[in-house]
């Protein structure tokens, strides 16, 4: 079961107004067992940091901008690999701006942990991109339409 969380510090919004106005897009869950790769350098406000896992698509918050960026990438570059996965890698290297929560914070959306998940097995990742290339380019991106997924 995903889970959303409303703490009254370091909220939803108070981590957008963190977000600078380059971002290209903020991860609001981060895997655990990636606390060790964080580092103070990438901090960027005091909830939110540049991106430090390697991945982690759960729940994930896009910029006009960062979709449009995301779209060129993969047409450079084509599916290269998981789609969690390749993000981080361009966050990474410079090419996309990536954010999260810092580790000590807590998680804006959280698997509880008794999720089956075959993730690894599907095309989800061709779902992923059918949600959010068509919508490139439309004026508000937002949730997906019916019948998107």
């Amino acid at each position: 079961m995903l889970c959303y969380t409303t703490t009254s510090n370091g909220s939803f919004d108070a981590r957008v107004n963190e977000l600078p106005e380059d971002f290209d897009f903020f991860s609001l869950f981060v895997p655990r067992d990636s606390d060790h790769l964080y580092t103070t350098e990438k901090s960027a406000g005091w909830f939110v940091c540049k991106t430090y896992q390697r991945y982690g698509g759960v729940s994930m918050y896009y910029s006009k901008k960062g979709a449009e960026k995301i779209q060129g990438l993969l047409e450079r570059d084509g599916i290269t690999g998981q789609y969690d996965d390749t993000l981080y890698e361009y966050s990474k290297n410079g090419e996309l701006n990536g954010y999260c929560s810092k580790p000590s914070i807590q998680d804006l959306v959280y698997i509880t942990g008794a999720e089956e998940s075959i993730v690894q097995e599907t095309d989800l990742c061709m779902k992923m991109l059918v949600i959010v290339l068509p919508v490139v380019g439309q004026k508000n991106i937002g949730s997906p339409r019916a019948g998107d997924a």
